[in-house]
């Protein structure tokens, strides 16, 4: 009897380990190289594919040295087989994997456009200036909190 019970563990085991809903977001930009944040996480450079979550309204912002930063709110909405109680099948009970991908795309505007009619245009270039003297070293930082 306790053999049984242990087959059928392991075999529930098998199944809800192989059922999941893979979710997926690809961020491109152009130009490309772009660092890129999901509402306060670091999660690469453009062009990148990240698996997120949590679906719901989420941020995404763009940096790219001599480039507007680019903040846009955008919707990742729960598909029909996400949604309670379908997601108890869906997750759990189907023997499928299911990916559900999503796809967002920014031109980045170069920042001599930018209105300078406040006068910050000299403060923003020697900001720009001292982040190129330190890059290796922001990076660094950067990539040390894109991996936690």
């Amino acid at each position: 009897m306790r053999r049984a019970h242990l087959l059928l563990a392991l075999a529930c085991s098998a199944l809800f380990a192989s059922c999941t809903i893979k979710r997926t977001i690809t961020v491109t930009s152009d130009p490309p190289g772009a660092q890129v944040r999901l509402d306060e996480t670091v999660i690469g450079r453009t062009p990148l594919e990240y698996e997120f979550t949590h679906y719901g309204r989420r941020r995404i912002t763009l940096y790219l040295g001599g480039y507007l930063t680019h903040s846009q709110p955008v919707d990742l909405t729960r598909p029909w087989y996400a949604a309670f109680p379908l997601d108890l099948i869906t997750e759990f009970l189907l023997p499928l994997r299911i990916r559900d991908r999503r796809s967002y795309h920014a031109t980045l505007e170069p920042d001599s456009e930018v209105d300078d009619s406040y006068g910050f245009g000299p403060m923003l270039r020697r900001a720009e200036s001292v982040r190129a003297r330190y890059r290796g070293q922001i990076e660094e930082l950067e990539q040390g909190g894109a991996q936690k």
